[in-house]
């Protein structure tokens, strides 16, 4: 399925070129997932190179500094979508929360996201059709590829979804 907040986007998204030689794939797992440290750390190992930031490492001047331009990143935490204001929807991490607002400082998105956490996929509409959220941030700023729920899921049962999606990546 493909979903985009506009025409635009979709098109800057497709013509993106790959990500550069040697651009870093991201992991990172925020606190209080148990499913998501496992998640996080069989994910990694399935990349040479990959930056795994978990525990007091998965902080939002780390991760931002990480994923800017990065090849992929994979992001397993708690998500929250704002309604009433979708820029302050956020995922968890270990120094608080992440919004979308603090997407607006890369220089570029990461080439491909999945996004494992509840709800992170939703987006809201705001005051002229604008479509507002964590995915549809990740695209306006360039991301070729979301992968991301619109609906709560699981953290335990979500594991061996992710680690058999990044796989069949992987192996293709």
């Amino acid at each position: 399925m493909t979903v985009s907040p506009s025409a635009a986007l979709w098109n800057r998204a497709a013509s993106r070129p790959g990500p550069e030689q040697g651009a870093e794939v991201v992991v990172v797992a925020g606190p209080g997932l148990p499913g998501a440290l496992t998640e996080a750390a069989s994910i990694a190992k399935m990349y040479a190179d990959s930056v795994l930031l978990m525990g007091d490492d998965a902080i939002s001047s780390c991760l931002t500094a990480h994923m800017d331009s990065a090849a992929m990143l994979h992001l397993a935490a708690h998500g929250q979508v704002r309604s009433d204001n979708p820029l302050f929807s956020s995922l968890k991490l270990a120094d608080g929360p992440l919004t979308v607002y603090e997407l607006d400082r890369l220089a570029r998105a990461p080439h491909h996201v999945v996004l494992s956490a509840c709800d992170t996929g939703q987006s809201q509409t705001v005051a002229g059709e604008e479509i507002l959220g964590f995915g549809a941030a990740m695209l306006g700023g360039g991301t070729a590829t979301l992968v991301a729920p619109v609906a709560a899921v699981s953290d335990l049962a979500t594991v061996p979804l992710m680690v058999t999606y990044h796989r069949g990546r992987r192996d293709r």
